[in-house]
């Protein structure tokens, strides 16, 4: 069929039921790739990044090449724009909880404490027995096996890990709720009253605004952004191509600048600082207010400056005065003020009048 026109469809302000069929997919596929690429595979992150890879891909993908050949083929099938955007939502979620929002600790912590107790730190003893059964997975051989590998053969232990995975999960579910309510709460304050401008959100919005999305959208037929994802999209690709086959060459965009200052006195306490190019980090700030990226710049070298000063004072981690102030200890309840200050206000604000 010819592309002609706009499809009837439901009121694009009211995903059809199908929408959320589309997203728990997306969401299926995610809790696969995303462990698996980064857990199992050990090779890239689609999800703990400024802005998640996996699914703005997806996304992507949904819109070209899928939306595309539908609207051409079926157009009663084409997803609108408030549908995508509907699953991209769910894929945001799945990713945060999939990578080290959740997963990536659940798994770990299940089986950590069994795996390293020896009759030396007698954990077996002091804490193992306040941790609930249904936190951890206690069966010798699949506390092993996460470690080691199973046997060839040998089937997972699946209903070792049942306990656990429920209890985290009803936990991540509570915790999200509460999140949610929080939005909804500060929701007024936030869109109406600061008109905050949400740069995460920006791209998939951009992505999906049309009624129908699809390569004809004047988004994707913008030469400009083709320009600017071509740097970054080659970079990923040749990255991929060195993660799985070595001899492909590449330089990372990660700069140890801190090994400069290793060893040379005070400035050897700064010597964990590094430096990394990354290109979502970099079209998130362009989207932010200059007041906001410009305080994560002044802020981080503020820290770097903290360190040095209490360094050259005398204060370490270690060694002389570490048993009398703690710079790092002192840094973070600096962080924890911070982060009150900003969070108690805006609830004022946003209280109901």
């Amino acid at each position: 069929m010819s592309d002609a026109g706009p499809v009837e469809q439901s009121p694009l302000h009211i995903p059809r039921p199908r929408a959320l069929l589309l997203g728990a997919a997306m969401v299926v596929a995610l809790a696969f790739l995303i462990p698996f690429f980064n857990f199992s595979l050990n090779k890239f992150d689609w999800a703990f990044r400024p802005l998640a890879v996996g699914p703005v891909f997806l996304l992507f993908l949904l819109i070209l090449p899928v939306n595309t050949l539908l609207r051409k083929a079926r157009p009663e099938w084409t997803f609108t724009g408030p549908e995508l955007l509907l699953a991209y939502a769910m894929m945001a979620i799945c990713a945060a909880l999939a990578n080290e929002g959740l997963f990536g600790y659940v798994t770990g912590n299940s089986v950590h404490p069994n795996y390293f107790a020896t009759p030396e730190n007698r954990w077996a003893r002091t804490f193992l027995p306040s941790v609930p059964v249904w936190l951890q997975v206690s069966e010798p051989e699949a506390v092993r096996w996460f470690f080691e590998g199973k046997p060839a053969g040998a089937a997972i232990p699946w209903a070792e890990w049942t306990a656990p995975v429920l209890a985290w999960s009803v936990f991540a579910l509570a915790l999200y709720a509460a999140f949610f309510s929080l939005g909804c709460l500060m929701r007024k304050d936030w869109i109406e009253g600061q008109r905050l401008a949400f740069p995460i959100a920006a791209l998939p919005i951009e992505m999906a605004g049309d009624a129908i999305p699809s390569s004809g959208s004047p988004f994707f037929r913008n030469p400009l952004l083709w320009f600017g994802v071509a740097l970054p999209v080659v970079q990923s690709l040749v990255q991929m191509a060195h993660l799985f086959v070595p001899a492909v060459p590449y330089s990372g965009l990660y700069f140890n600048i801190g090994r400069y200052f290793a060893g040379t006195g005070p400035w050897d306490s700064i010597s964990d600082s590094s430096a990394y190019i990354g290109f979502e980090t970099i079209g998130l700030l362009a989207l932010m207010p200059a007041e906001i990226s410009l305080s994560l710049w002044l802020f981080y070298l503020f820290n770097r400056a903290q360190v040095f000063t209490f360094a050259a004072l005398g204060f370490g981690q270690e060694g002389v005065g570490a048993g009398t102030f703690s710079p790092s200890a002192f840094i973070t309840y600096q962080e924890a003020g911070g982060a009150t200050a900003m969070a108690v206000p805006p609830r004022y604000r946003g209280r109901p009048a």
